[in-house]
């Protein structure tokens, strides 16, 4: 099952996914009264072998009639259901492969005719074109993981990798100190990269897929990195440092000819106001701007 559209305070967003079996389910396509009763046709569909590319359209109001979801929040959800037998396994490899790093991202279509991944990438990340019930498509691109690179791998990045991977980010920690603690310690590094700080900016990927974390040991180290990220297309940008810091950096940056409106673009001091104080709090207070940037038109 797939949120093939969605509008208003609908639980599940477009994209969201979620697999039935006859006893175990992946996923979630939002929770509450309208998953259990999709679940439910679902396995009435395995059980009776009579499973086909369906979409449902699914209204949160209980005046909405025979479309409505039993729910009470608003919005609309479209779900396309698909049966995924032996036949899928070649496709869903395919999908699974355009994750690998040596693999480029791909499109994932669902339609009245079935499940293909296409080698082509469309310029939406989502799309979906309904010409009637029975002839309607859906197309998504995949492949494409968010990379959090984060600068200085001491405590709380200890702490927001985690967090930030469990939001199904690649983790690249970078620093020059290769012997700290922390390094060792962080379990969730997909890829570590050791050299002088100022070096470091420079092996990172660039692209709206891209974030960048500054929280180098020294006021000195941040603004290195900074000045080698403010010229880089990326997604987001936040340095660690608190006002009198972020006043006095930015201050140096604007006499070297970096403008007002370049250094508008970072978040600085780093994550939500939330009085965070420890590690594990600013991790969170870290990953709530990252979701709101993330999830941003």
């Amino acid at each position: 099952m797939t949120v093939v559209s969605s509008s208003g305070h609908a639980p599940g967003k477009t994209g969201f996914m979620m697999a039935a079996t006859k006893n175990i389910l992946f996923g979630t396509i939002g929770g509450g009264t309208i998953e259990k009763n999709m679940v439910k046709i679902a396995r009435k569909h395995l059980a009776e072998n009579t499973a086909a590319p369906e979409i449902f359209h699914r209204v949160h109001e209980l005046s909405a009639g025979k479309n409505a979801s039993g729910m009470i929040c608003g919005g609309t959800q479209t779900i396309a259901m698909h049966p995924l037998g032996k036949n899928a396994l070649a496709i869903l490899k395919q999908c699974e492969d355009s994750f690998l790093s040596d693999h480029g991202p791909k499109t994932l279509r669902l339609s009245f005719l079935g499940i293909e991944c296409l080698d082509e990438i469309r310029n939406s990340s989502h799309s979906f074109t309904n010409f009637r019930d029975s002839c309607w498509f859906y197309e998504e691109t995949i492949g494409q993981k968010n990379t959090a690179y984060i600068f200085g791998g001491g405590h709380v990045c200890l702490a927001l990798s985690p967090i930030l991977a469990s939001l199904g980010f690649r983790i690249a920690v970078l620093d020059e100190r290769p012997f700290i603690n922390t390094l060792q310690e962080n379990k969730w590094c997909d890829q570590l990269f050791i050299s002088p700080f100022e070096t470091l900016p420079n092996l990172i990927k660039e692209g709206q897929n891209s974030y960048a974390f500054i929280m180098t040991p020294s006021h000195i180290h941040d603004e290195m990195v900074l000045r080698g990220l403010l010229g880089k297309n990326l997604k987001y940008i936040g340095m660690m440092a608190s006002k009198t810091k972020v006043a006095e950096i930015f201050a140096n940056l604007e006499k070297d000819g970096f403008s007002k409106e370049k250094l508008k673009i970072v978040h600085s001091p780093i994550g939500l106001s939330i009085k965070s104080r420890t590690p594990a709090e600013i991790a969170i207070s870290i990953a709530a701007e990252v979701i709101q940037v993330k999830n941003s038109a």
